[in-house]
């Protein structure tokens, strides 16, 4: 929900930018959230959570699976986000709410 709610607002700040004057410290305070609720939530998966769930044996593999996944999934978001921000400029974060909500 606090991811879901930070690209929001991050979205509306982009928008909002040309007419309120203080949409720069909003837009701030939206990234923050982002890398705060990132951080507690889906950020820590590949280090904690599996980790905890894959017995001995299996985690060496779990978690060399799991980091290069995330590590993929990093290189694919810094990729392809100048090209969606040429497309739907303010409104690139809506994209990641969408998938945040999934």
């Amino acid at each position: 929900v606090g991811l879901c709610l930070s690209f929001t607002l991050l979205t509306m700040s982009f928008v909002l930018k040309p007419y309120v004057d203080w949409m720069d410290q909003v837009s701030v305070a939206a990234t923050t959230g982002v890398i705060v609720f990132f951080a507690f939530g889906p950020g820590c998966i590949a280090w904690f959570i599996i980790a905890e769930i894959f017995p001995l044996y299996a985690r060496d593999t779990a978690m060399t699976v799991g980091i290069f996944i995330n590590w993929a999934a990093n290189w694919f978001v810094a990729f392809s986000f100048p090209h969606l921000l040429e497309y739907t400029q303010p409104y690139t974060f809506l994209i990641f709410v969408a998938t945040a909500v999934f």
